[in-house]
């Protein structure tokens, strides 16, 4: 009796599981020309890249694309002429002032993170006060997305230099759902809703 009664939750973890191991990967992908895009990267040869966006397998020249932020291990520059890196050295204001150039990393190694990542960083750039660009040499500071699984899951938001000297770290906000990726956005947009005001010295 026992059994049956536990196998409603029984059911729902392993949809859980099999959703989370199954969830197409989304790597960011950068051209150099035209907007940027998500897809799953499948192979990258020293002259071509190949991804499946939209159910449709494409093949394009590597020197077309400038940058993939993939999405475990990360950015790959592929095309540093597309690149415009921001001069620091004589930079006196702060870093993370308006209208100043943040990064928002959306790589990670779990759905929660990436997830979480990349629905803060459509939260950032709707708000309009920063320009966010797509990598760390473009950028007066990095404002990441921290989803952390020890204890209870939570999340924080924290901004530092690009030499990794934290400016701003945030309160913790929880990060309960079930489904990881409902978990990274619940959490994102609490964040996104008790730092703005707090950063910026403006409502949303």
């Amino acid at each position: 009796m026992k059994e049956i009664t536990n196998m409603p939750r029984l059911l729902a973890m392993l949809f859980i599981v099999a959703f989370s191991g199954n969830a197409m990967a989304q790597d960011y992908i950068k051209p150099v020309t035209g907007n940027p895009f998500y897809a799953s990267v499948k192979e990258v040869t020293d002259s071509t890249v190949t991804y499946e966006k939209g159910k449709v397998i494409k093949t394009t020249p590597l020197k077309d694309i400038i940058l993939i932020e993939y999405e475990e291990d990360g950015i790959v520059e592929y095309n540093k002429s597309g690149i415009k890196p921001l001069d620091l050295s004589n930079y006196s204001g702060s870093l993370y002032a308006k209208g100043t150039n943040v990064f928002i990393p959306c790589s990670g190694d779990n759905i929660a993170q990436r997830e979480g990542s990349k629905y803060f960083k459509k939260l950032i750039q709707e708000a309009m006060y920063w320009n966010v660009v797509d990598c760390p040499e473009e950028a007066h500071c990095i404002m990441k997305y921290v989803f952390d699984d020890t204890g209870r899951d939570h999340a924080y938001l924290l901004i530092t230099d690009r030499d990794g000297k934290t400016l701003y770290k945030s309160l913790k906000v929880s990060a309960r759902d079930l489904v990881p990726a409902d978990a990274g956005k619940e959490s994102a947009t609490k964040l996104f809703d008790k730092n703005l005001t707090i950063i910026t010295g403006t409502t949303k």
